[in-house]
Protein backbone atom coordinates (compact mmCIF):
# COMPACT_ATOMS: atom_id res chain seq x y z
CA UNK A 1 0.00 0.00 0.00
CA UNK A 2 1.54 3.11 -0.92
CA UNK A 3 0.12 5.50 1.31
CA UNK A 4 1.58 9.08 1.42
CA UNK A 5 2.10 10.66 4.49
CA UNK A 6 0.85 14.63 4.61
CA UNK A 7 2.71 17.59 4.15
CA UNK A 8 4.28 19.25 7.33
CA UNK A 9 2.84 22.23 6.37
CA UNK A 10 -0.89 21.07 6.45
CA UNK A 11 -3.18 21.57 9.55
CA UNK A 12 -6.51 20.00 9.35
CA UNK A 13 -7.22 22.53 12.29
CA UNK A 14 -5.23 25.72 10.00
CA UNK A 15 -7.67 24.50 6.98
CA UNK A 16 -10.80 24.42 9.04
CA UNK A 17 -10.01 27.32 10.96
CA UNK A 18 -9.53 29.36 7.64
CA UNK A 19 -12.77 27.68 6.42
CA UNK A 20 -14.74 28.97 9.15
CA UNK A 21 -13.26 32.65 8.55
CA UNK A 22 -14.57 32.22 5.06
CA UNK A 23 -18.34 30.89 5.46
CA UNK A 24 -19.74 34.39 6.87
CA UNK A 25 -18.65 36.06 4.27
CA UNK A 26 -20.02 33.05 1.83
CA UNK A 27 -23.20 33.89 3.62
CA UNK A 28 -23.08 37.89 3.63
CA UNK A 29 -22.48 37.45 -0.23
CA UNK A 30 -25.51 34.76 -0.64
CA UNK A 31 -27.36 37.26 1.08
CA UNK A 32 -26.18 40.45 -0.83
CA UNK A 33 -26.99 38.97 -3.60
CA UNK A 34 -30.64 37.47 -2.16
CA UNK A 35 -31.42 41.14 -1.43
CA UNK A 36 -30.08 42.95 -4.39
CA UNK A 37 -33.07 40.11 -6.88
CA UNK A 38 -35.94 41.07 -4.18
CA UNK A 39 -34.99 45.17 -5.55
CA UNK A 40 -34.84 43.67 -9.00
CA UNK A 41 -37.89 41.68 -8.42
CA UNK A 42 -39.86 44.86 -7.09
CA UNK A 43 -39.03 47.08 -9.30
CA UNK A 44 -39.83 44.03 -12.20
CA UNK A 45 -43.08 43.76 -10.62
CA UNK A 46 -44.10 47.42 -10.05
CA UNK A 47 -42.93 47.36 -14.33
CA UNK A 48 -45.65 44.46 -14.63
CA UNK A 49 -48.29 46.32 -12.52
CA UNK A 50 -47.92 49.75 -14.83
CA UNK A 51 -47.91 47.56 -17.90
CA UNK A 52 -51.14 45.52 -16.89
CA UNK A 53 -52.68 48.89 -16.64
CA UNK A 54 -51.58 50.22 -19.99
CA UNK A 55 -52.65 46.61 -21.53
CA UNK A 56 -55.95 47.39 -20.16
CA UNK A 57 -56.54 50.95 -21.13
CA UNK A 58 -55.69 49.94 -24.67
CA UNK A 59 -57.74 46.79 -24.42
CA UNK A 60 -60.62 49.45 -23.71
CA UNK A 61 -60.01 52.21 -26.21
CA UNK A 62 -60.10 49.42 -28.61
CA UNK A 63 -63.23 48.36 -27.06
CA UNK A 64 -64.62 51.64 -27.55
CA UNK A 65 -62.69 51.77 -31.24
CA UNK A 66 -64.65 49.05 -32.33
CA UNK A 67 -68.30 49.67 -31.04
CA UNK A 68 -67.42 53.57 -32.61
CA UNK A 69 -66.59 51.76 -35.47
CA UNK A 70 -69.61 49.44 -35.83
CA UNK A 71 -71.88 52.91 -35.74
CA UNK A 72 -70.09 54.87 -37.90
CA UNK A 73 -69.98 51.89 -40.72
CA UNK A 74 -73.51 51.53 -40.22
CA UNK A 75 -74.76 55.22 -40.54
CA UNK A 76 -72.11 55.59 -43.31
CA UNK A 77 -72.00 52.40 -45.26
CA UNK A 78 -68.47 53.76 -46.54
CA UNK A 79 -65.74 51.61 -46.51
CA UNK A 80 -62.92 53.82 -45.86
CA UNK A 81 -64.15 54.81 -42.75
CA UNK A 82 -64.57 50.75 -41.45
CA UNK A 83 -61.09 50.40 -42.69
CA UNK A 84 -59.96 53.36 -40.76
CA UNK A 85 -61.54 52.35 -37.60
CA UNK A 86 -59.95 48.64 -38.34
CA UNK A 87 -56.88 49.85 -38.65
CA UNK A 88 -57.24 51.95 -34.71
CA UNK A 89 -58.20 48.69 -33.35
CA UNK A 90 -55.95 46.39 -34.68
CA UNK A 91 -53.26 49.21 -33.77
CA UNK A 92 -54.54 49.22 -29.80
CA UNK A 93 -54.71 45.28 -29.93
CA UNK A 94 -51.16 45.20 -31.05
CA UNK A 95 -50.10 47.53 -28.19
CA UNK A 96 -52.21 45.76 -25.36
CA UNK A 97 -50.59 42.64 -26.77
CA UNK A 98 -47.30 43.82 -26.78
CA UNK A 99 -47.69 45.46 -23.40
CA UNK A 100 -48.94 41.35 -21.94
CA UNK A 101 -45.57 40.62 -23.74
CA UNK A 102 -43.73 42.54 -22.09
CA UNK A 103 -45.45 41.90 -18.56
CA UNK A 104 -45.03 38.25 -18.95
CA UNK A 105 -41.23 38.54 -19.67
CA UNK A 106 -40.52 40.63 -16.88
CA UNK A 107 -42.30 38.35 -14.55
CA UNK A 108 -40.12 35.46 -15.55
CA UNK A 109 -37.27 37.21 -13.94
CA UNK A 110 -39.30 37.45 -10.40
CA UNK A 111 -37.85 33.80 -9.77
CA UNK A 112 -34.51 35.12 -8.17
CA UNK A 113 -32.60 32.78 -10.21
CA UNK A 114 -29.07 33.68 -9.49
CA UNK A 115 -29.81 33.15 -5.32
CA UNK A 116 -31.29 29.94 -6.33
CA UNK A 117 -28.06 28.73 -8.32
CA UNK A 118 -26.12 29.83 -5.09
CA UNK A 119 -28.36 28.03 -3.12
CA UNK A 120 -27.48 24.47 -4.69
CA UNK A 121 -25.16 22.15 -3.43
CA UNK A 122 -22.03 21.34 -5.56
CA UNK A 123 -22.62 18.47 -8.33
CA UNK A 124 -20.77 15.67 -9.31
CA UNK A 125 -18.85 18.00 -12.20
CA UNK A 126 -17.66 20.40 -9.26
CA UNK A 127 -16.56 17.97 -7.01
CA UNK A 128 -14.34 15.96 -10.23
CA UNK A 129 -12.33 18.65 -10.49
CA UNK A 130 -11.62 19.89 -7.06
CA UNK A 131 -7.86 20.00 -5.58
CA UNK A 132 -6.21 20.36 -2.40
CA UNK A 133 -8.46 18.81 0.88
CA UNK A 134 -11.63 19.18 -1.28
CA UNK A 135 -10.50 16.07 -3.51
CA UNK A 136 -11.08 13.89 -1.13
CA UNK A 137 -14.56 14.02 -1.66
CA UNK A 138 -14.18 12.27 -4.98
CA UNK A 139 -15.37 8.48 -5.20
CA UNK A 140 -12.75 5.71 -5.37
CA UNK A 141 -10.20 8.76 -3.91
CA UNK A 142 -7.68 7.65 -0.91
CA UNK A 143 -8.35 9.12 2.24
Amino acid sequence: MNARAPSPNYSLIAEAMALMRLLPRVFGDRLRLFGFELKRAGRDLAGAAVLIVVALFLASTAWAGLWVGIVMALRSLDLSWAAIVVLVVVANLAGAGLSVWSMLRLLRRVSLPATMRHFELADDADVAHASGPAAALRPGSEP
